[in-house]
Protein backbone atom coordinates (compact mmCIF):
# COMPACT_ATOMS: atom_id res chain seq x y z
CA UNK A 1 0.00 0.00 0.00
CA UNK A 2 0.81 3.44 -0.80
CA UNK A 3 1.05 4.16 3.57
CA UNK A 4 3.40 1.68 3.84
CA UNK A 5 5.98 3.50 0.62
CA UNK A 6 5.61 6.69 2.41
CA UNK A 7 6.48 5.47 5.49
CA UNK A 8 10.00 4.13 4.10
CA UNK A 9 10.75 7.08 1.54
CA UNK A 10 13.66 9.47 1.91
CA UNK A 11 11.52 11.52 0.00
CA UNK A 12 7.46 11.77 -1.10
CA UNK A 13 6.70 13.83 -3.85
CA UNK A 14 3.11 14.73 -4.39
CA UNK A 15 1.67 15.55 -7.27
CA UNK A 16 -1.91 15.37 -7.32
CA UNK A 17 -1.84 19.46 -7.28
CA UNK A 18 -1.15 21.59 -9.60
CA UNK A 19 1.87 21.14 -11.35
CA UNK A 20 3.41 24.27 -10.06
CA UNK A 21 3.11 22.72 -6.42
CA UNK A 22 4.92 19.79 -7.68
CA UNK A 23 7.46 21.77 -9.25
CA UNK A 24 8.41 23.44 -5.65
CA UNK A 25 8.33 20.40 -3.88
CA UNK A 26 11.11 19.00 -6.59
CA UNK A 27 13.18 21.93 -6.14
CA UNK A 28 13.11 22.09 -2.55
CA UNK A 29 14.27 18.12 -2.43
CA UNK A 30 16.63 18.94 -5.21
CA UNK A 31 17.86 21.70 -2.94
CA UNK A 32 18.23 19.37 0.25
CA UNK A 33 19.91 16.89 -1.59
CA UNK A 34 22.57 19.08 -3.32
CA UNK A 35 23.45 20.30 -0.23
CA UNK A 36 24.11 17.02 1.90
Amino acid sequence: PLSKKIAIADYVIDNNGRKNDTRKQVKKIWEEMKNG
